[in-house]
């Protein structure tokens, strides 16, 4: 594996342990102690992806809209129709909840 590939790895293992850590508590209810417990990382490695916890925040809270949407729109482009395409929306908003854990954002 390459420094870049494991760098990317690294990033988004970040990225996604503190949308779970901001959704179950919040922005402001999370420190950058917690994501770092949550990753195993130092300061100093997650400031080498992120120079701020907003930019952390915000990278946080796509990934957790992305996760969520895909979450609800999974298998929608194998429905024929627009009724049956909706049905199929609430089935999955139903069955795939919470698509991050914890329940709804609160970032």
């Amino acid at each position: 594996m390459n420094e870049t590939s494991k760098g990317q790895k690294t990033r988004e293992r970040i990225v996604a342990e503190a949308a779970n850590l901001f959704n179950q508590r919040g922005f402001e209810g999370s420190s950058m102690s917690e994501v770092m417990a949550a990753t195993g990382l130092e300061k100093g490695g997650i400031y080498r992806h992120f120079s701020s916890k907003e930019e952390l925040a915000a990278e946080a809270f796509d990934y957790a809209w992305k996760s969520t949407f895909e979450t609800r729109i999974h298998d929608l482009e194998q429905v024929p129709n627009s009724v049956e395409k909706l049905k199929r929306f609430i089935v999955n908003f139903i069955n795939g909840r919470p698509a991050m854990p914890a329940g709804v954002a609160r970032f």
